[in-house]
């Protein structure tokens, strides 16, 4: 498989510099010259760094990147999408590995475990067929390796852990089980019923239970589908929108052995005037043995609020700022609640440059009972070509 990756590698290289008006901002050829505008590319090349810190004593700061190159290849009728991720390994005592969930970008490749660190390493995170787009610019469906947790409990506001918010809490719900990187498929349609400007529509997700992570990082394990071995994620959401909201209501269910999980979610967006705001909920059970799984706990309520509004900052583009919070009950092993809160400013520096400075404010289990409170400072640079 390693053979197999510097070959996509060397695709995707090759097709970067085929194009160097995506790149480098040139104009693209005419429609009489370019030919079918149908069929067309889109490129991107995305490098985050941040460096996150902590007032826990004992507990590293930490500086991480991640690099990722997308390409998007339109043909008459559907799509062919493809994305290559890197990622730098997180630190043995670093914040990410204490204060889990804090980023949602560190350690999102899955390399080789040591010890109980996962290395960062390059991997083909998606590669994927896509149908034609409706009026909303949603493709009808999707099928391949895909990141599952971009296909159901979307969000304007509260989406995105390298432009938003790096807390995995508000980036989605907590309840929902999803897989890593599996392969996947979804079909949708947002304008089933239109009216008035009103769109009642759904979503279904079909999909292997075990992915990338979940595969240890073996493609070969990944695609030797085999029934009743690996489990299935299912999940299905009406989905209604109108001129400033989209509210997503679903359930999911996750089948694999060691997690044997449902629930039900709901995810409101509101774009207003002064600003956007998210409202998620969600309630979760487990199907777990616990004699089989004594030490096995679960997210099963989970609440958060976000919002998000734009600022100006002199010549730049409007900076934007953030403010989220986020509840989760676990039931199990471990019967606790998860409180954490996020503000971030993302700032315009030069074109596709930004910098965000962050807050988070997070609670830990110190002993039997006890909870403390955490600051944890973070930094992030944004850059896109």
């Amino acid at each position: 498989m390693a053979n197999v990756r510097k070959v996509l590698v060397q695709i995707g290289l090759c097709i970067v510099f085929l194009q160097p008006y995506k790149i480098f901002g040139f104009e693209q050829p005419s429609a009489e010259k370019a030919g079918d505008l149908a069929k067309s590319s889109e490129v991107q090349l995305g490098l985050t760094t941040s460096y996150q810190g902590t007032n826990k004593a004992g507990v590293s700061s930490e500086a991480l990147y991640s690099l990722d190159f997308e390409l998007e290849q339109h043909f008459d009728s559907f799509g062919l999408f493809l994305w290559l991720e890197h990622s730098s390994d997180p630190k043995v005592n670093g914040v990410s590995v204490n204060f889990e969930n804090a980023n949602s970008d560190a350690g999102t490749t899955s390399g080789k475990v040591k010890g109980d660190i996962v290395s960062g390493r390059s991997q083909v995170s998606a590669l994927y067929l896509f149908g034609d787009q409706d009026a909303l610019g949603e493709p009808g469906w999707q099928l391949g390796l895909m990141e599952v947790s971009t296909l159901i409990d979307s969000s304007e506001v509260a989406n995105d852990e390298t432009s938003q918010f790096l807390s995995a809490g508000l980036v989605n719900n907590s309840t929902i089980a999803f897989p890593d990187y599996a392969l996947s498929g979804r079909l949708q349609k947002l304008t089933a019923f239109d009216h008035l400007g009103h769109r009642l529509g759904y979503r279904l997700v079909l999909g292997s239970a075990a992915g990338i992570a979940e595969n240890g990082g073996n493609y070969a394990d990944l695609l030797a589908i085999k029934p009743g071995s690996k489990g299935v994620f299912a999940a299905a959401e009406l989905v209604h929108s109108g001129h400033s909201h989209q509210a997503g209501l679903g359930y999911w269910k996750n089948s694999a052995d060691d997690v044997q999980a449902y629930g039900v979610y709901l995810s409101l967006d509101y774009l207003g005037p002064y600003g956007d705001i998210n409202v998620r909920y969600g309630q979760a059970s487990s199907l777990l043995d616990a004699r089989q799984y004594p030490d096995a706990a679960w997210p099963s309520q989970f609440v958060s609020l976000s919002f998000e509004t734009k600022v100006k900052t002199g010549v730049l583009n409007p900076g934007v700022l953030g403010y989220g919070m986020s509840f989760t009950r676990f039931d199990g092993a471990r019967q606790e609640i998860s409180r954490e809160w996020e503000v971030y400013y993302r700032l315009p520096l030069y074109k596709n440059i930004y910098l965000t400075p962050s807050m988070q404010r997070r609670n830990l289990i110190d002993g039997a009972t006890r909870q403390q409170n955490y600051w944890l400072p973070t930094i992030r640079l944004e850059m896109y070509l």
